[in-house]
């Protein structure tokens, strides 16, 4: 499973939903303007172990990504949001 949370900044809202069945998590977001976004999965050493979006604009309003979970291994991992001028980071554990 993954842990519900929610992260909010000046310019945007991000809110984790549960991992579904499928072996998907949805990344739901709610961004109050337009921006340029980043998003990856690190593992704890702070390597990149999967690269969602690179560069990829996101239009004001509520946007979702889902990560396919099937290639993982159980554990922690950090979803790294980067815009500007604000990075976000969550945590996300993975159960087998």
């Amino acid at each position: 499973t993954s842990e519900e949370g929610e992260v909010k900044t000046a310019d945007s809202q991000i809110i984790m939903s549960e991992l579904k069945e499928d072996g998907l998590i949805t990344i739901g977001f709610n961004n109050l303007l337009e921006q340029t976004l980043e998003m990856e999965l690190i593992d704890l050493d702070g390597r990149q172990v999967k690269n969602l979006t690179s560069d990829k604009v996101y239009q004001a309003g509520e946007e979702q990504v889902a990560v396919n979970t099937h290639e993982l291994s159980a554990g922690t991992y950090y979803l790294l949001i980067k815009g500007q001028p604000n990075q976000l980071i969550h945590r996300i554990v993975i159960q087998d």
